[in-house]
């Protein structure tokens, strides 16, 4: 394995222009306090470092076509759990783009390893190993995008899959699990007075279990619409429609009405739902982790309501984001009041290879009276060069 990519690397920088090849790094410190009670059993720091090496070089003199690619390697250490370091090492980004044309559109095609987001931004979202085309027409943009997961470190991605289907990981590279996710979009990007229609159709096909057609295949078909409302209030609607093996329904959906008060402030007012046991309705299930709220148990988004406010301050060197989020709990058809989650994140840009970052993340359970309370605190320090 290690040989063919040798191999495929050396064939790339071959045929590269070295003297317009860019490159660079960052080296990231990380520190995190956690707790659920602000006891000795339950308080942790954990430290982490992470280095990456990038790299971009054009294949043509006018740039349409370009290779680009990052690696890292980082660890992370909790200070208070025995056999708890865990080394990474991953190749975040290794992409083949380029953009030509045909008739009165305009194309693009990436192919490789880069980051892939469907149109929720909840269902799938992460780095996957694909082929990605885009065409774009004067009043029509489509989509196609193909790919593997089977050759992705499972240390740095998290799919959702049943409890049988993961092995045992080594440390630093571990594949993860082999599925053919796709997807075909379709966008209007001014479908009336600057309003925006997309479509998308997604799935993800178990391959170890395609020939016995008893695999954990799920489908989901997507739609927006956004655009202005008056003045600098915009609004967002997204829902989908999924099913687990062709077998249940689904549903998430999300509304956003946003403000954008002044060149710095914005003030976002959002609501989510992800469906449970509604009627015809089963719980939803997406296909990257993605976390509703940050209890102690960092639930998935499913059978939950949340509505929420985002307040995002910006200027050139500084940002500054704190949100407060209702946990309405939603299995069935009773809706019961879980909690609130507060979190704030800043980030100062010292200097213009310097970055400073704080976050934070509380939820009070008010269901359990605080036994799913969890806190974390992150302080992190990054260097460009």
């Amino acid at each position: 394995m290690k040989r063919y990519i040798s191999l495929i690397a050396g064939l790339f920088f071959i045929f590269l222009p070295i003297a317009a090849v860019e490159w660079g790094g960052l080296v990231t410190e990380d520190v995190r306090f956690s707790s659920s009670d602000f006891t000795s059993e339950t308080n942790n720091i954990r430290q982490s470092n992470n280095l990456s090496l990038w790299i971009t070089a054009p294949f043509t003199d006018s740039g349409d076509w370009y290779f680009s690619s990052q690696a890292s390697i980082k660890y992370s250490y909790d200070f208070f759990k025995s056999d708890s370091f865990l080394g990474i090492f991953d190749i975040d980004l290794l992409k083949l783009s380029g953009n030509f044309q045909i008739g009165n559109s305009t194309n693009s095609i990436s192919a490789g390893r880069f980051s892939v987001s469907d149109l929720t931004g909840k269902i799938f979202n992460q780095v996957s190993d694909g082929v990605l085309l885009k065409i774009v027409q004067p009043s029509v943009e489509y989509s196609i995008y193909a790919g593997y997961t089977g050759l992705l470190n499972q240390l740095d991605v998290a799919i959702l899959s049943p409890a049988d289907y993961f092995t045992p990981y080594t440390e630093w590279y571990s594949y993860a699990y082999k599925y053919l996710p796709f997807s075909l979009s379709v966008e209007i990007p001014s479908l009336f007075l600057n309003h925006t229609f997309n479509a998308q159709v997604s799935g993800f096909l178990d391959i170890d279990h395609l020939e016995k057609n008893d695999g954990y295949d799920r489908f989901y078909a997507s739609l927006s619409f956004f655009g202005p409302i008056a003045g600098p209030l915009y609004y967002s609607i997204v829902s989908s429609i999924g099913s687990e093996k062709l077998k249940t329904i689904t549903n998430y959906s999300a509304v956003s009405l946003q403000m954008f008060l002044t060149s710095f402030l914005t003030i976002k007012l959002n609501a989510e739902y992800a469906s449970g046991k509604q009627g015809v309705l089963s719980p939803f299930v997406g296909f990257t982790s993605s976390p509703a709220y940050f209890s102690v148990k960092y639930p998935e988004l499913s059978g939950v309501i949340l509505p929420n406010l985002d307040i995002l301050l910006t200027t050139n060197s500084f940002l500054f984001n704190v949100n407060t989020k209702l946990v309405l709990d939603f299995p069935y058809t009773e809706i019961v009041t879980k909690g609130v989650n507060l979190s704030g994140n800043m980030m100062l840009n010292a200097f213009s290879d310097l970055q400073f970052g704080l976050s934070a993340n509380y939820f009070y359970d008010l269901l359990l009276n605080g036994k799913d309370n969890n806190f974390t605190l992150n302080f992190n320090v990054s260097l460009a060069f």
